[in-house]
């Protein structure tokens, strides 16, 4: 073990049931463990990971834009990497240099800001339509993750895709992501519990749902991203195009992962802060026009993805600590947003705050796609939420618990009482 690391050793593990509820804690416990002259701690050897863990902004933000040096390879995988994934079953976000660049010009196409604008009517009428049917069969209580911020945006990045979906569908879509968040980023920890829950049938079932799909387009192509992925293929041979089709399958599912896991686990969190805050959220009802403020306050204070890791390419050097190659690296989001050299009372919700800085979807070249998107599904949730309710409140002695996964953070229900206008 070298010096730096014998020096800046923690043996506090983030993904302990107690931490994966409270990382924040954790965060607060190392930085103050490792304080040089008052200073709180930057970066550490957390052995039980084994990664470097970096929980300030600065360097998170230097790291993270420092694509030559850490490698975003295994950036969700940690330790857990498959030794069988093919390259071209890679997600866009394990993915670096020319092939990347190349994935995200083409998948970036369809989020743009002038295409989020288009699907934002579609968007509207889904998550109206939704609580407008809970609302008419529930009386005054209401569990919004499974009845709100679960199925919104999984029918809304159908919709943007082009997909046919149903109840069994949107059930199947949600248990898949489930399953490979469990274990994503664990280090060992859980990559046999996750292929022994994910059973035979699970593994197929999205993918073939996909496939079929795609053989749906290729007949009856329409506007939206599927059928435009398949547009830009062009006309290729047999071989060729089955390739494409793997290849599609792993990026598709990517999409309908990334769509829902972190967007629902946003949606559940601004709906946490609101409730627990009477006047804030009266405050909000008066003004629609807070509710930006409101999702980015959020997304400053709970990262929908806590963390993701990244590889040194080379030896490095990082705040004077030295980094060997192939040693990892984990960035943690959660407390960049938390950094208090960052943001004055930086565990407190402040709709005031006027430096909302955050890296709660990355930077640089690996900066979310789908940012845009996810930002305006919790936006119009919001909206449609008290354009129906006078007021929403967590049940008194309700304890909010939080899903059990190692880089994914939010509510595993929340039970609200509401009154409508």
């Amino acid at each position: 073990m070298t010096d730096d690391k014998k020096k800046l050793t923690t043996g506090r593990c983030p993904f302990s049931h107690e931490a994966i509820q409270n990382p924040y804690k954790l965060h607060a416990e190392v930085r103050e463990e490792h304080a040089q002259d008052g200073e709180p701690a930057k970066i550490v050897w957390n052995e039980e990971i084994p990664a470097w863990m970096v929980l300030d902004y600065g360097l998170i933000k230097q790291i993270a834009s420092d694509h030559e040096t850490f490698s975003s390879a295994n950036s969700i995988y940690g330790n857990d990497a498959p030794d069988d994934l093919p390259e071209l079953a890679q997600p866009l976000i394990a993915m670096d240099g020319e092939r990347h660049r190349k994935k995200r010009k083409e998948l970036q196409e369809a989020f743009k800001t002038e295409e989020i604008d288009k699907w934002e009517p579609v968007a509207q009428k889904i998550a109206s339509e939704q609580l407008e049917y809970l609302v008419n069969k529930a009386n005054g209580t209401l569990e919004i993750i499974k009845e709100v911020a679960i199925p919104v945006p999984i029918k809304i990045i159908c919709e943007v895709m082009g997909i046919e979906y149903d109840d069994q569908k949107i059930q199947r879509i949600k248990r898949h992501t489930d399953a490979a968040v469990a274990f994503l980023g664990s280090n060992g920890g859980r990559f046999t519990e996750y292929q022994n829950k994910f059973n035979a049938e699970d593994k197929v079932l999205l993918p073939l749902f996909i496939f079929e799909e795609i053989e749906k387009k290729k007949t009856n192509p329409d506007h939206k991203l599927l059928s435009r992925m398949l547009q830009a293929k062009g006309d290729i041979d047999e071989a060729t195009e089955m390739y494409h089709k793997i290849e599609m399958i792993a990026d598709i599912s990517l999409m309908l992962f990334a769509g829902n896991v972190t967007t629902t686990n946003l949606i559940g969190q601004c709906v946490k802060y609101l409730a627990q805050m009477p006047e804030m959220q009266e405050r909000v009802r008066q003004d629609y026009n807070l509710i930006p403020q409101v999702v980015e306050e959020t997304l400053r204070l709970e990262a929908p993805g806590q963390a993701s890791y990244r590889v040194a390419t080379k030896d490095a050097e990082i705040n004077g600590v030295k980094i060997k190659q192939g040693e990892q690296v984990y960035l943690s989001w959660g407390a960049a947003g938390r950094d208090p050299k960052k943001h004055a009372d930086s565990d407190l919700f402040d709709l005031n705050r006027t430096n909302k800085s955050h890296l709660s979807f990355g930077i640089g070249k690996h900066y979310c796609i789908g940012a845009k998107l996810a930002r305006m599904e919790a936006q119009i949730t919001l909206e449609e939420m008290f354009n129906r309710f006078r007021s929403f409140s967590i049940p008194e002695g309700y304890k909010v618990e939080y899903n059990d996964f190692p880089l994914f953070r939010g509510p595993k229900e929340l039970t609200l009482n509401y009154r409508l206008k």
